[in-house]
């Protein structure tokens, strides 16, 4: 949840002026990120595990639809097939005391290799870890992924 894992200087959207280098921020997320790390939708939609054309759709951040220029962000075209659905409210990501960069969320439901869990609040921090690593015992029982 903190970490950009990729930028590029190459994307295209529609409307981008010519010759603009773009400086955008990339993560490659599953259809239940935004649900697990709280972020607010404030238009469009969230991806859905159940609409199979979310693979080629897109959400964006707040940044990157100012960046882009995009007054009706719902609807426009990145890479000439990714389609926005949903503008989040800005999260951070990366250091907190850095502007939030333009971050563009892909959907890709397989071959994650990254994962993000929300800890209950109100249970103590080591029972949770407890819980977290019976279930990868359970799932994992070669250990070959760490908690």
């Amino acid at each position: 949840m903190t970490e950009i894992w990729s930028n590029t200087n190459s994307m295209d959207w529609e409307g981008k002026p010519e010759g603009m280098e773009s400086k955008v921020s990339i993560n490659w997320i599953t259809p239940t990120y935004g649900n697990t790390v709280g972020w607010k939708v404030v238009e469009g939609r969230d991806f859905s595990e159940e609409l199979v054309f979310d693979s080629s759709a897109v959400v964006i951040n707040r940044s990157a639809a100012r960046y882009m220029g995009f007054k009706d962000p719902i609807g426009k075209l990145i890479d000439d097939h990714f389609r926005v659905i949903g503008v989040i409210e800005d999260l951070t990501i990366g250091s907190p005391y850095e502007p939030v960069r333009p971050t563009v969320f892909f959907n890709l439901d397989e071959n994650m290799y990254i994962i993000n869990i929300r800890l209950n609040p109100s249970m103590p921090t080591q029972a949770s870890i407890e819980a977290v690593s019976a279930i990868f015992q359970k799932y994992d029982p070669s250990g070959s992924i760490r908690v």
